[in-house]
């Protein structure tokens, strides 16, 4: 029940500007008035190192789409400073084998492109104590979906945010890139 709510939540976000010209139509039609702005609701996103990883790693991959979308309107991608120290901290692991020039102009987009937030608590919720930095955030960013590429330490859902895969946010947003 929980998945029909989200993506009907998301399908609503998406046709609203559909919408809002369509009754600002009608009301027209009968009257002259000024037009009605449409405004756009941003998709609030938290993402696991590991996509960001992935998406270092394979540049056709589902990860990097995901990155893509993430940086573009009306997508907003959070972040803290502890998430941030991590990507370049995992992103400098010489086993990558990530260069060096990748690895900074990836830190350096996500750094000028991402919304920083600052945790208000700290969570004791994911079986894997370090992905609690992700809730945390999520929770301050009040997001819409945690994208990873491992859901197992994870809820479902914390609060109002859905843990989702990197397909899963691909299905729902453009699912003609993933077919």
């Amino acid at each position: 029940m929980n998945d029909r709510i989200v993506v009907t939540a998301l399908h609503a976000r998406s046709n609203f500007g559909k919408l809002l010209r369509r009754v600002e139509d009608d009301r027209c039609r009968h009257q002259s008035c000024p037009p009605i702005e449409a405004q756009v609701i941003p998709l609030r996103l938290v993402i696991d190192t590991n996509v960001v990883i992935s998406a270092a790693l394979k540049p056709q991959g589902l990860q990097r789409t995901v990155i893509l979308l993430a940086l573009a309107k009306p997508a907003r991608w959070y972040v803290t400073d502890e998430i941030l120290s991590e990507y370049a901290t995992v992103l400098a692991r010489p086993e990558l084998r990530i260069q060096r020039s990748l690895r900074q102009q990836l830190l350096q987009l996500i750094r000028n492109q991402t919304r920083l937030v600052v945790p208000s608590r700290l969570i004791q919720i994911t079986t894997d104590p370090a992905d609690n930095i992700f809730l945390e955030c999520a929770d301050a960013a009040r997001a819409d979906y945690v994208i990873t590429g491992n859901e197992r330490p994870f809820p479902r859902f914390w609060k109002n945010t859905k843990v989702i895969s990197s397909r899963e946010f691909l299905n729902m947003i453009a699912p003609h890139l993933t077919e």
